[in-house]
């Protein structure tokens, strides 16, 4: 009888401390979690307007402390970029500084394609320097950004 109480209460414990541990490491201490987008390096970021002037990221940042951005891809889903340009164009009608960027290589074909979209102004963004400066698990996504600070950001998704 007095075994069988030990092996109970043993178990109990060892059940208990089990118990911590898991709620310890999963919920209470802060472990490293990758975001899902970043940006590094922001001065390393050139964009091209439709002019074909290069344009530093890191000066429209700048210039507006707060800037919410579409960046996409033109081969992305036509119906998230545009409910994702539709989003932008509110957010500027609300006082809000918005640009949309594309990951594309040739300026001409973005000029063709935004030709038939009701938002300005579009920049350009090789994919060279997306590649090496911009950390996205999907594309497109919209992202708020105060002060260099990536305060949100939102993937777009059918």
């Amino acid at each position: 009888m007095k075994n069988r109480n030990l092996f109970y209460n043993i178990s109990i414990l060892i059940l208990s401390v089990a118990i911590i541990v898991v709620v310890l490491f999963k919920f209470v201490l802060n472990h490293n979690v990758e975001k899902a987008f970043d940006i590094k390096n922001y001065d390393q970021i050139h964009l091209v307007d439709f002019s074909g002037k290069q344009v530093n990221f890191s000066d429209i940042l700048c210039k507006h402390k707060s800037l919410y951005f579409l960046i996409f891809g033109l081969n992305a889903c036509y119906s998230c970029v545009s409910k994702g340009l539709m989003d932008l164009k509110d957010l500027k009608d609300s006082g809000n500084f918005c640009i949309a960027i594309a990951v594309h290589d040739n300026i001409n074909e973005l000029k063709g394609w935004a030709r038939h979209e009701d938002f300005s102004p579009f920049y350009m963004l090789s994919k060279k320097y997306f590649y090496k400066s911009i950390k996205c698990q999907l594309l497109p996504v919209i992202v708020r950004i105060d002060n260099k600070i990536i305060n949100n950001y939102r993937f777009i998704t059918p």
